[in-house]
């Protein structure tokens, strides 16, 4: 789950998708919103429903998979408890 990318050529500047962002994944830049710490986004959708302009674009899939996180993984990512 994250941001995947912020369309420059539609983007305004006006940032509210930093503002709204609670994890700090979106933030501004030099050239307007930047992303940051990809693998923080929760995929809570907040910055893609606050931009006018529908430059911001999620995914609903896992950035990492989560054994990689939280424990060991096998390559089909089913968690293996320790």
């Amino acid at each position: 789950m994250a941001v995947e990318r912020i369309d420059h050529d539609e983007c305004t500047g006006c940032l509210l998708c930093a503002e709204v962002c609670p994890m700090d994944v979106i933030r501004p830049g030099e050239n307007g919103p930047r992303i940051s710490y990809r693998e923080d986004c929760q995929s809570c959708y907040m910055c893609v429903q606050k931009c006018p302009a529908g430059a911001v674009e999620v995914s609903p899939w896992r950035v990492y998979p989560l054994g990689r996180i939280y424990g060991r993984f096998d390559p089909k990512e089913r968690w293996i408890p320790d």
